[in-house]
This record gives structure tokens, C-alpha cells and sequence, in this order.
């Protein structure tokens, strides 16, 4: 019933940033979480619902991660919540991980897909400081952050397809330059000059 209601004040009002969140509850109580953490994620930018819905959010990844810390798809889902509030950085890392556990796990195709996400997240993030007029110099630690994470990406990305038995392609993820920080033997130069 309850179900009912969110889809008859979604008719209403489409715009009504509340329903996203009352949904969300929903959800939860079905004990589907994936669809939860959906909904939670949309109403993050609302207005009247977000700091209640990240408060949900990280006391819900706080009881997934305590019950399973190698769970890769819990990864993916907290970077997406990342995504959401804006914190690029943290979402990189968080898929960069999901990718090593995908790998873990054995499932190639998803830890290729994690990397190449946080790859472009990476990218998003540098591309968005420079817009915003933070030209960064290449010594300044947060163009090392963003460098050092793109590097760890590469590498995940490499193994994803090495696992998958793409030769050629994880060659070139290792040698570069397919993504701006050039594949991870590349990255490993750089770092060392620098030290």
C-alpha cells in the first residue's frame, strides 16, 4: 500500500523531492536494498530530504560493510552515493577497490567495468578543477591524488583484461596512454622521477 501512495504522489507532483526518499523506506522494508540505495541516492539532492538520507546511507554501508568487507557490489554502491554528493575523489577510490575485489571474486567484466568508471571519474575530477580555474600544478597534491589513484585504476583496469584474456588490450592498459594518465608502467615512471 504504502508502495501505492509514493506512485500516486509521483503522479501528482513529479517533481516532489520527498517521494524519492519515502520510496527509498520502502524498499528497505521489502529488504531490497539495491532499489533502497537507489532512491536514497536521488533524494540526496533534495533539498528537504538530503541529510537525512545520507545519514541513512552511511549507517546502511556501515552495517552491509561490518557484515562483509569484500563485497564488491557494496563498493560500487557507496562510490555511486559519492558520485552523488559530488565527492569524486572517494568514489574513485571506493571503485578502484571494487574492481581489485571484482577480480578477487573472478568476475573480470565487472572489475573492468569498475576501473574504467573510476577512470573516467578521474578524469571528470581533473577536468572539473581545472575548469574551475584551480590550474594545478603538476607538484600540487591534489593533481598527485588524482594522478596516483588514475595510475591504481590502470592497473586494475590491466588485470581485468588480462584476466578476461585480452592480450593486446591489457598490454596497452599497462603501457598507455588510452586515459590521460597513461597506462600504469607509464604512471610508475613518472612517480619515480618525481621521487
Amino acid at each position: 500500500e504504502a508502495r501505492m501512495h509514493c506512485d500516486l504522489a509521483e503522479q501528482i507532483d513529479p517533481d516532489y523531492c520527498d517521494t524519492a526518499k519515502s520510496r527509498a523506506f520502502v524498499h528497505l522494508a521489502a529488504d531490497d536494498l539495491g532499489r533502497a540505495i537507489v532512491d536514497f541516492n536521488s533524494s540526496l539532492t533534495c533539498i528537504y530530504t538530503n541529510v537525512h538520507a545520507y545519514r541513512v546511507l552511511l549507517v546502511l554501508y556501515d552495517l552491509l560493510h561490518s557484515r562483509d568487507a569484500h563485497n564488491a557490489s557494496l563498493h560500487e554502491d557507496m562510490a555511486s552515493t559519492h558520485l552523488a554528493v559530488g565527492n569524486l575523489a572517494y568514489a574513485a577510490v571506493l571503485l578502484r577497490e571494487a574492481s581489485a575485489l571484482h577480480l578477487r571474486h573472478g568476475s573480470h567484466t565487472q572489475a573492468l567495468a569498475a576501473a574504467e568508471l573510476g577512470l573516467a571519474v578521474v578524469q571528470k575530477s581533473t577536468a572539473e578543477s581545472a575548469a574551475a580555474g584551480s590550474a594545478l600544478s603538476p607538484q600540487s597534491a591534489s593533481t598527485q591524488a588524482a594522478s596516483g589513484e588514475a595510475c591504481a585504476l590502470a592497473y586494475w583496469r590491466g588485470q581485468a583484461l588480462r584476466a578476461a584474456r585480452r592480450w593486446q588490450a591489457a598490454t596497452r592498459a599497462f603501457r598507455g596512454p588510452r586515459h590521460s594518465a597513461g597506462g600504469f608502467f607509464l604512471c610508475l615512471r613518472r612517480r619515480r622521477a618525481r621521487a
